[in-house]
């Protein structure tokens, strides 16, 4: 969020090179890097348009700004989760099958 609007938005991006010695060949080299970086802002602002305009045609003109989910209520103690233990089911888990599992040493 900007800090004097909080409906507009930061972006804020950098990078740092670090050249100890390329056979004096660093300011070419810096050159070739910052090259490459102006070209990688540059498609990602492309980016960012091209998913503001499909927005835009869809009639979205406004988001809400994104608050993070709630934290998670406990449950004597321990944290609920919707993850469920995945039941075990093998020939050996079955005295007298005979099926015999893929990978199994059997």
């Amino acid at each position: 969020v900007h800090p004097e609007n909080e409906d507009w938005t930061c972006f804020e991006q950098s990078a740092s090179m670090d050249i100890k010695s390329f056979f004096g060949f660093e300011s070419t080299a810096e050159k070739i890097a910052m090259k490459q970086y102006a070209t990688s802002i540059k498609k990602g602002k492309e980016i960012i348009e091209f998913h503001l305009k499909q927005l835009e045609e869809e009639g979205i003109t406004h988001v809400p700004r994104w608050a993070p989910p709630p934290a998670p209520t406990t449950y004597h103690g321990l944290p609920v989760s919707s993850a469920r233990a995945i039941p075990a089911c093998s020939s050996r888990a079955h005295p007298g099958s005979t099926d015999v599992l893929p990978g199994s040493p059997d």
